[in-house]
């Protein structure tokens, strides 16, 4: 039974996270991370009298023994707490009855992705937190103070940069009640590098080659014309690579538009061969 149960207002559930690490496929719309979720509140019936300030900290099975918001992300696909050698959960008790849990998790969260500026797209993922038995009039959820959300420093994410972390509180109705819910929604921008090194550099040698056609004499008209080919043919196998190594979605990329220029371009060369 929650804290207060029977009373006017309702127990309010302060929520942080730590993130230790992020893993984005980039092609996938599954978000993984590894973070400690803090929750922080007050249970009048748990405090105690002492002759110092120490807290009571309890773990594993004991964790069971009181009351513990049921929380969970709405928009999970997988996930569970950490547990090499036992549960990551921890519960520390304060004398005036305040209590923080500390629990260690893996969550996967969808995250719809949204390939149109592929490769220089931003991508924004979120996680969403709810009760799953209390209304807004039994839980107030909110995130704690400052920043509720933090990053491990030595995180690195391969092919994104994490630029920004905005939370919100919101409320779900549905006919149950209506819910409290706390969103987080991570931006991340792609790291073009190695994209530009790989396709785009590539592919602009590609066009550049098929202007050497231009400086063969007439008298080689076959020539100019199998060098064409040849390069519209490289061409397509370039855009395969590119199909089966990254991103296949049912709409044109910005990549798609790039390999489209590019492969006109050459096509344009063997068309000046033949008017010639």
């Amino acid at each position: 039974m929650r804290p207060g149960y029977g009373g006017d207002e309702p127990v309010e559930v302060k929520v942080s996270m730590f993130i230790t690490d992020i893993v984005m496929d980039g092609f996938k719309p599954v978000l993984t991370v590894t973070m400690y979720v803090r929750q922080h509140w007050q249970d009048d019936r748990l405090g105690f009298q002492t002759n110092d300030s120490r807290s009571i900290s309890l773990s594993g099975e004991d964790v069971d023994l009181i009351w513990t918001p049921d929380l969970f992300f709405t928009n999970l696909v997988d996930g569970f707490v950490q547990d090499v050698f036992q549960d990551n959960v921890m519960i520390r008790i304060s004398p005036n009855g305040r209590v923080l849990l500390s629990q260690r998790v893996s969550v996967d969260v969808r995250c719809p992705l949204n390939m149109q500026r592929f490769p220089a797209d931003t991508q924004v993922c979120s996680f969403n937190l709810e009760s799953y038995s209390l209304t807004k009039n039994d839980i107030a959820l909110m995130w704690m103070d400052g920043d509720p959300i933090n990053v491990d420093t030595d995180l690195g994410i391969p092919q994104f940069n994490l630029s920004t972390i905005n939370t919100s509180t919101r409320q779900n109705a549905f006919s149950t009640g209506v819910y409290q819910k706390l969103a987080a929604s991570l931006t991340f921008r792609r790291n073009m590098g190695g994209h530009v090194v790989m396709f785009q550099i590539p592919s602009i040698l590609l066009v550049i080659s098929s202007w050497i056609s231009f400086w063969l004499p007439i008298r080689f008209a076959h020539a100019r014309m199998l060098i064409g080919i040849l390069l519209l043919l490289d061409k397509r196998k370039h855009k395969c690579q590119i199909v089966l190594n990254h991103t296949q979605v049912a709409y044109m990329t910005l990549m798609d538009v790039w390999m489209a220029i590019d492969t006109a371009l050459i096509f344009l060369a063997i068309l000046e061969t033949v008017a010639v």
